[in-house]
């Protein structure tokens, strides 16, 4: 807006110097010998130059007052031009028109209403002044006022009619934002176990196809991991479903804390998880699931009377060529032979 200002006072000034230097054909007669320039044109530079530099402190150091100094710029500005303007310009007090038109973009009509006010006393300022009073006449004075309320009025309307646009803007804007929230939690809810906080099996199967597909076009390692909580329906026999809820959510935790950021882990289903691991050879594979089972048997239960879990995993590293139903079966038939041969333990197939 400000901007709007700067361009506004050097194109008058500019045509001002123009009209100034086509007038002045005295050879003897300079710049600052002419009292035109010095009064009609210097002081008003001087003026308007104050006010630009007033707003800009204003705009730059005083945030909260911007509207109403920019308001009250427009009109000093409009007056200054309206004073030192050639009185024979019948169409000069057309320019209080301006600080009104950009009173409306800030929506306020109690602007509005004010910036009216301040024009129709400047106009009768005009209408009594000795300068204007052989052109500016009873009938320029009502002629002006009529044209200034009939702005102020269009104004209003428009105010209104804006300010109708932005609230239902606001209400519709609201509404996708509620749409988008709720499409999100309930995505969320498609793909994450509500209790664990881990990927479902769901997301587990679209996940896993994905990743064959694009390990088929680039090659890569990764394993697949099947843990099961061992002897877990005795937890819940023990303790209560709520203690095995509460195992559960512990065996996630431990599970993330352990994983890398490009690792994939999810509640399968019960008291089994599944893990996507994306190490480089099956070796440093077995070496952190073996980390992970150690680490869960040594957490200790507050519930549980301070006890711990065991885990037996079935691990297989996924071949060239596989589907994700061989890859899924190896690796649960790993899980199978670690319960029946002791649990807590790891088995690869």
């Amino acid at each position: 807006m400000l901007n709007v200002y700067w361009v506004l006072c050097i194109l008058a000034l500019t045509c001002q110097y123009t009209i100034f230097a086509l007038q002045n054909t005295s050879p003897e007669d300079t710049f600052f010998t002419n009292r035109l320039f010095t009064y009609d044109i210097l002081v008003q530079n001087i003026f308007l130059l104050v006010v630009m530099v007033s707003l800009e402190v204003i705009i730059r150091y005083a945030n909260r007052f911007i509207e109403k100094a920019l308001i009250i710029g427009a009109h000093l500005i409009t007056m200054s031009f309206l004073f030192f303007l050639n009185a024979q310009l019948l169409t000069a007090p057309a320019l209080l028109l301006l600080p009104m038109l950009i009173t409306i973009l800030f929506l306020r009509p109690y602007y509005l209403f004010v910036s009216l006010l301040v024009s129709m006393l400047y106009l009768f300022y005009i209408y009594f002044s000795y300068y204007y009073e052989d052109v500016f006449n009873t009938l320029d004075a009502l002629f002006y006022a009529g044209i200034l309320v009939a702005t102020a009025l269009l104004g209003f309307a428009i105010i209104q009619r804006a300010r109708g646009l932005l609230v239902t803007l606001n209400r519709t804007l609201k509404s996708e934002q509620e749409l988008l929230i709720k499409n999100i939690v309930m995505d969320r809810m498609s793909k994450i176990d509500p209790l664990t906080d881990l990927y479902n099996h769901k997301t587990f199967h679209e996940y896993a196809e994905k990743l064959i597909e694009y390990q088929e076009a680039n090659p890569f390692n990764f394993q697949l991991a099947i843990i099961d909580i061992d002897n877990f329906k005795h937890v819940n026999d023990t303790y209560g479903h709520w203690v095995g809820d509460i195992t559960l959510k512990q065996m996630a935790a431990t599970l993330l804390k352990h994983l890398k950021t490009d690792d994939f882990a999810a509640r399968y289903g019960g008291e089994e998880f599944i893990l996507i691991l994306h190490e480089e050879s099956l070796e440093k594979a077995l070496a952190l699931v073996e980390e992970i089972r150690v680490s869960i048997s040594q957490t200790k239960i507050a519930e549980m009377d301070n006890h711990s879990v065991t885990v037996s995993i079935g691990l297989h590293e996924h071949l060239p060529g596989e589907s994700k139903g061989t890859s899924f079966q190896e690796a649960d038939q790993a899980l199978y032979e670690s319960k029946n041969s002791g649990k807590n333990k790891t088995t690869i197939r």
